[in-house]
């Protein structure tokens, strides 16, 4: 398997290939980021047609049709959630990696600890949600794709799409 890449992990403003061959322009990819956020959060991975890529990175390019990604969060406080989403690229889109944070502990002093909620997908220009995984009060539970009113809380509507599962680790 011959994996290019178009600039490193590590590098915020230069997106990583996550595909196999020769780059391509932004109208032929789409851009899967991280949003930053109260947590660190980053892509561990991504599904190939020839097996997986392990990755490290906050921005990646990746081709239009189906693509599953492995995520990961961590709080300043050690708690570590992470999920596998699949979801259907379109040419020339970029999503945005959400995770969503729960306020635990918070004092005078200004000490706060959050608990990783969930992990949300989003277009960054139709705000639709296109891959969610949420944590319940049982754990970790999945949702199906679809478009998500943002009133209506984590409801899916729609259903287009493959469930997801995700883990937990304290």
């Amino acid at each position: 398997m011959l994996v290019t890449y178009a600039g490193l992990a590590s590098c915020a403003s230069t997106a990583l290939q996550g595909y196999e061959g020769v780059a391509r322009t932004d109208e032929e990819t789409a851009r899967i980021v991280v949003r930053r956020g109260r947590v660190r959060a980053e892509i561990i991975s991504l599904q190939l047609p020839h097996g997986t890529m392990a990755v490290e990175t906050t921005n990646v390019r990746v081709l239009p049709g189906e693509n599953c990604i492995a995520v990961r969060a961590r709080s300043r406080f050690s708690e570590s959630s992470a999920a596998y989403m699949c979801f259907e690229a379109e040419a020339g889109e970029t999503y945005e990696l959400h995770v969503g944070t729960v306020l635990t502990y918070s004092d005078d002093a200004g000490y706060t600890e959050f608990r990783i909620d969930s992990f949300r997908l989003v277009n960054r220009y139709t705000r639709e949600y296109v891959a969610i995984a949420a944590r319940g009060t049982a754990g970790c539970v999945s949702a199906l794709v679809g478009q998500v009113s943002r009133r209506g809380g984590m409801g899916v509507a729609g259903g287009r799409g493959r469930a997801i599962e995700c883990e937990d680790s304290e």
